[in-house]
């Protein structure tokens, strides 16, 4: 992904549950983690009493990444895990990567910047074998 494109959408044709428990495996067959996530749906649901189609965030990493940014400066932590939502609708499922890895313009650590990058593709990659590429 270019620096002009802030995402990729991939559509999974599964349902959300089966897409969802199918990109965790292949994440972790690729020995990425993934170490939070976020429930939109279910907090909207629990907070606010709306029903929304599923959706979640993932917070995807790589240990190593992980461990040499926290050597190098803790900060930077924050800017390597790749944000990957996860919404379901009717029988497909619908995959985004958010794109922070181009953000070299406030003043990250440009090594960070790589790697963010890196893992990045790394995850689009996996994102790709199990799902086609929607163009808007």
């Amino acid at each position: 992904m270019n620096s002009e494109s802030s995402r990729a959408t991939y559509v999974i044709q599964e349902p959300y549950e089966k897409a969802l428990a199918r990109l965790r495996r292949e994440l972790e067959d690729e020995g990425l983690k993934i170490p939070s996530e976020m429930d939109v749906s279910g907090t909207i649901r629990e907070k606010l009493g709306l029903d929304l189609w599923p959706c979640r965030v993932l917070h995807v990493c790589c240990p190593f990444s992980l461990l040499w940014a926290a050597v190098r400066d803790p900060a930077e932590t924050a800017f390597l895990p790749v944000r990957i939502v996860v919404s379901g609708r009717d029988q497909e499922t619908v995959v985004r990567l958010a794109n922070f890895a181009d953000s070299q313009k406030d003043g990250r650590d440009k090594k960070s910047v790589v790697l963010a990058s890196l893992l990045l593709a790394r995850v689009q990659t996996i994102v790709e074998k199990i799902g086609a590429p929607q163009f808007i």
